[in-house]
């Protein structure tokens, strides 16, 4: 029969010897050695990464390679903010903030009392800082740029502060809250610092404050500016003016870095013409070379160190650092503290004197001579990490032909009251 032609389909049957059909095949099982052989590694090399990304070595790893190799340019918004067009008054911020809150004139307004001479509690060669009262916010510190001084440079730093501030969250950095551009004004919010700056503290004129902060304090407040500034480098910014009236004091007397106006991303090129410079605190390679590292700001740290101990300006002593060397070569140490704050117990005296042997490293004349933030922190909260020993640093210098020198009373967001 033609079974092409069959109509309707049409069963077919066929016997087959047993021969022809092969051997019957076993259901195939399930490779649960491969599975078990390829799952366990994983799953350790998942935790092991994991537990390396919590750790604080990969922190500290990240921070030294960080340091070794500095980011040229952090973003657009860094570079931007770090060559304000000059035609801009005051800077365009709308394309550098979108994502960190603005707040309306009026309410700043309000928030001050019309910014009133009774809330005010700072003043600086370029602006006024109030307390106020903000909704939503709570107490406030209100930076208000003068009018008179908005310069291109003025916005300039104004911009800067806003895009650099708008990412920073540390424990040891001063929040800044929001901002204020409206009507040709520029104003900065920032949290209230009850407990003001730390020049009140140490260089005040009133005693009671002076010995308010004891040895234990002082201490905790040198470690919490180290690591804040170490948190700084670590995201690739020089702070540029590192002093005292920078560093404020909240309730619990915990130091917060402030006034990032003059921060700078570190660029391509570390050279920089526009010094920034506060008497007494600027490293020698910034002040007659203009030479930018990170390094700069381990210079300020250290001066700010050893005057937190000692309770004297640098730059009201040339000699500031020749005396304190001698003093420390002689184990004269007791010479090198604040009288206002009474004499450390033994325990005390030693830790305040390896501070100032910390303070002396960071202030050496080259900058490859001082440790890195990282080692600064490292030498100030483990005392088994062993000090070098540090050269003779060099007196105060001056500024150097392109410095636009800063006065020590710029103002931070909370200042003289």
């Amino acid at each position: 029969m033609d079974l092409r032609l069959v109509d309707g389909g049409q069963s077919l049957y066929l016997r087959l010897a047993k021969t022809e059909l092969g051997e019957p095949q076993p259901p195939k099982s399930f490779p649960t050695g491969i599975v078990i052989g390829v799952t366990v590694p994983l799953v350790i090399i998942i935790l092991a990464l994991v537990a390396f990304w919590f750790s604080p070595w990969r922190r500290r790893w990240s921070r030294e390679r960080i340091l070794d190799n500095p980011p040229r340019v952090l973003d657009n918004a860094s570079r931007v903010v770090d060559n304000v067009a000059p035609d801009s008054h005051p800077p365009n911020l709308a394309l550098l903030t979108t994502s960190f809150p603005a707040v309306g004139l009026p309410a700043v307004v309000q928030a001050t009392g019309n910014f009133s001479e009774a809330n005010i509690i700072g003043k600086g060669g370029f602006s006024v800082i109030y307390k106020g009262e903000l909704d939503g916010y709570g107490t406030v510190a209100v930076k208000r740029l003068k009018q008179d001084s908005l310069s291109e440079k003025i916005k300039g730093d104004y911009a800067r502060e806003i895009v650099l501030m708008s990412r920073f969250t540390h424990a040891n950095l001063v929040k800044l809250l929001c901002y204020c551009q409206e009507k040709a004004e520029c104003i900065l919010v920032y949290e209230f610092m009850r407990n003001r700056s730390l020049n009140l503290y140490i260089f005040g004129e009133d005693s009671s404050l002076r010995s308010l902060l004891n040895w234990a304090q002082r201490v905790k407040i040198i470690r919490g500016i180290a690591i804040g500034l170490e948190w700084l480098h670590g995201e690739g910014v020089i702070h540029r003016d590192l002093k005292p009236g920078n560093i404020l004091l909240n309730d619990t007397l915990e130091p917060k870095i402030a006034d990032f106006g003059t921060a700078k991303p570190l660029i391509e090129d570390p050279t920089n013409q526009t010094l920034v410079q506060t008497a007494g605190y600027v490293a020698p390679e910034y002040a007659g070379e203009g030479t930018l590292t990170y390094k700069c700001d381990v210079y300020s740290f250290g001066v700010v160190l050893l005057e937190i101990l000692g309770g004297k300006r640098k730059k009201d002593e040339p000699t500031f650092l020749p005396q304190v060397w001698e003093s420390w070569k002689q184990c004269e140490i007791g010479e090198l503290l604040d009288p206002q704050v009474g004499e450390p117990e033994a325990e005390a005296f030693s830790v305040l004197a390896r501070c100032i042997h910390i303070g002396l490293l960071c202030v050496q004349h080259l900058p490859e001579q001082r440790p890195a933030m990282p080692e600064v922190v490292a030498m100030l909260t483990n005392t088994g990490v062993q000090l070098p020993m540090p050269s003779k640093p060099t007196a105060n210098i001056g500024a150097g032909l392109q410095a636009q020198p800063i006065s020590d009373d710029t103002p931070g967001p909370s200042r003289t009251r």
